[in-house]
């Protein structure tokens, strides 16, 4: 596949997503010296599932032309348990109170 032809694959809605996640990534690391840093730390921390999600979208692209279960099946469960130690980790901290 040439260039020009993954070019035109792409999609622009998602790399747009991409690129802001990418700014959310880095406020999520910069450390705010105001009570509002902590509200925004935790609603940057969006970003981190979604880059997996957009990796997910882009990887069964590619499984299409090879299926191989266990590869999928695997970011599955990675995705559920980071999923739950988010919920845990957060649930009982009191960022938007």
């Amino acid at each position: 596949m040439d260039i020009k032809s993954s070019i035109m694959h792409r999609n622009l809605g998602i790399d747009i997503l991409r690129l802001i996640c990418a700014f959310l990534v880095v406020f999520i690391h910069y450390p705010f010296q105001s009570g509002i840093g902590n509200d925004l730390s935790a609603i940057c921390r969006i970003a981190v599932p979604i880059f997996f999600i957009i990796t997910g979208f882009y990887y069964i692209d590619t499984e299409k032309k090879k299926p191989n279960n266990l590869i999928i099946k695997t970011i599955k469960i990675v995705f559920i348990i980071k999923f739950c130690l988010y919920f845990v980790e957060y649930s009982n901290c009191n960022v938007f109170s």
